[in-house]
């Protein structure tokens, strides 16, 4: 499993992984034939490195691949509360994200963005 986080690193997010010291990695869940693969668990030594890891996730879109922070049952639920009320701020044209379990909403910065446009 820490082979295939470092091959990830280097070859999908564009890191050196001899520079990220990983302190364990494992897969959650029972191997099962036919299903699709089990998710790998990776605990960084350097939260710095967790940073990076998640600024550069985004270039995974597409890729079938998806990084996540991995957070207590009770704090993804609080989020999964939240969702609704994140995504109408956005309806109303603000800037909402979910920050660990809290809804961080801005106005918008400069004139609102226009789908049609």
């Amino acid at each position: 499993s820490e082979q295939k986080v470092r091959d990830l690193l280097k070859e999908k997010l564009k890191l050196d992984p001899r520079t990220i010291e990983i302190e364990r990695a494992h897969r959650n869940g029972r191997f099962q034939q036919g299903e699709r693969p089990r998710p790998i668990v990776a605990k960084l030594l350097r939260h710095k490195d967790r940073l990076t890891i998640l600024q550069r996730a985004k270039n995974l879109k597409g890729t079938g691949i998806y990084i996540n922070e991995d957070f207590s049952d009770a704090i993804r639920q609080k989020r999964k509360n939240l969702l609704p009320e994140m995504r109408a701020e956005r309806e109303r044209g603000n800037i909402a994200f979910l920050r660990y379990d809290r809804l961080i909403v801005h106005p918008p910065r400069g004139p609102p963005r226009n789908a049609n446009s």
